[in-house]
């Protein structure tokens, strides 16, 4: 069976409506439930009004808290830009809060004014992507890990 779902880049160009704009936001993912949809996507973005969730963790929780059936997916999660262990643990916890739903889509992002507003280098991100997500799947799949990206990011992790 086919499964549909609804993505909202939250685009809000005027950043003086940011609160009703996001509750406008979570009000679409309420509404998609209740005509049926499946599944509500979100992306991740930074400096700038082309899409303005800025932590996709954060966002996750909300939508999780008021939408009950639906799945929750990240198109994507950066894994080059937050700590693998600190995206492995928020991650499980929203899937504990949303009782499973949760769907991980990860990504190396491709905008050099997010790289560069964080201070990552944008030639190292195929590295730390690939490093990173190895982290967080050991994070989630062995009890222990001592596992120590080459960047020096990662301090061992004890399954998050």
């Amino acid at each position: 069976m086919t499964k549909w779902g609804v993505f909202s880049l939250s685009q809000f160009p005027d950043q003086s409506r940011r609160v009703e704009a996001f509750d406008d936001d979570l009000r679409f993912f309420e509404l998609g439930e209740q005509l049926g949809y499946d599944k509500a996507w979100i992306a991740e973005h930074l400096f700038s009004t082309y899409g303005v969730v800025t932590s996709t963790q954060v966002y996750a929780a909300a939508i999780a808290q008021r939408v009950k059936k639906m799945r929750i997916g990240m198109a994507v999660v950066v894994i080059p830009f937050s700590h693998p262990l600190r995206t492995a643990s928020d991650f499980a916890l929203i899937d504990v809060l949303s009782h499973g739903r949760l769907d991980m889509g990860v990504g190396r992002a491709y905008q050099p004014h997010e790289f560069a507003g964080l201070g990552v280098p944008m030639d190292k991100s195929r590295e730390m992507f690939n490093e990173g997500l190895d982290i967080v799947l050991k994070a989630w799949t062995e009890r222990r890990s001592a596992t120590r990206a080459s960047s020096g990011r990662s301090p061992s992790c004890g399954g998050a």
